[in-house]
């Protein structure tokens, strides 16, 4: 079979579905809804999964997928572009958020004797322009990493000709090439709302002591102590970089 063939084939099988990860997502969850009725099932959908807010070490994580990726790759100074509207919102959710859904929405199951879909996000009034300006912020002044490639910056813009522009001479001719012909297939970045009132719902539940156990909610986070626990985490798990080479990387970073 062509390529040609195998694109067309795989647009009509999605359906509706943006993307194939969208679509695998979706055909998982159809066959495990089947048996819903039968025995009971959760299904847990996650936002973009972050590092940890409270509990048990704030900010950790052992990896750089995700938000952590693009804000670590601006920290290191080698991502100097990106191609969005300011306005588009980073739904992101700690990863101890999660987990607290995990558990308390397991207990919710059993006593309600029946399966649910649950979205696990966020909902936080944070675009990207915004959190990538707080971490531009720690890196410069508080918590920059070693060996940085080029004063950690960012410029962020909906106008693709000024976003190319930027690319050609900050970063490299083929990534730019590619994100050319992306727009030119009309593959369009879009902005994501998920609704979780079920879980909030249900989080009603809880007593006091519960709530502070198994909180699902991350209203009332310290946004910049979040973010640069994080990044301190990137720089202690992931880099290696102790705390005693921040005031050496402060010096390299002016």
């Amino acid at each position: 079979m062509s390529d040609d063939f195998i694109e067309t084939l795989g647009i009509k099988i999605m359906n509706t579905c943006p993307n194939t990860y969208i679509y695998s997502k979706t055909l998982a969850e159809s066959i495990v809804a089947k048996e819903m009725d039968n025995i009971p099932i959760i299904i847990i959908r996650p936002s973009i999964v972050s590092p940890i807010w409270k509990d048990p070490i704030p900010g950790w994580t052992d990896n750089i997928n995700g938000a952590a990726g693009i804000i670590t790759a601006v920290g290191k100074g080698v991502l100097q572009t990106i191609n969005s509207d300011t306005g588009t919102f980073c739904d992101f959710v700690p990863v101890d958020i999660v987990v607290n859904a995990l558990i308390w929405s397991t207990y919710s199951c059993l006593n309600n004797n029946d399966g649910r879909i649950y979205n696990v996000c966020g909902q936080l009034p944070y675009t990207w322009k915004r959190v990538l300006e707080i971490s531009q912020g720690l890196f410069a002044n508080e918590l920059p990493f070693n060996g940085v490639i080029w004063f950690p910056r960012f410029a962020l813009s909906s106008y693709s000709v000024l976003h190319y522009f930027r690319l050609i001479l900050l970063q490299y001719i083929p990534a730019a090439c590619l994100d050319i012909l992306s727009i030119a297939l009309g593959r369009k970045a879009r902005n994501w709302k998920f609704d979780n009132e079920l879980l909030k719902e249900d989080s009603k539940l809880m007593n006091r002591t519960e709530m502070e156990l198994y909180s699902t909610s991350v209203e009332g986070i310290d946004f910049k102590r979040y973010v640069y626990n994080g990044i301190r985490a990137i720089r202690l798990f992931v880099f290696n970089e102790k705390d005693e080479t921040i005031s050496q990387a402060r010096i390299h970073i002016k």
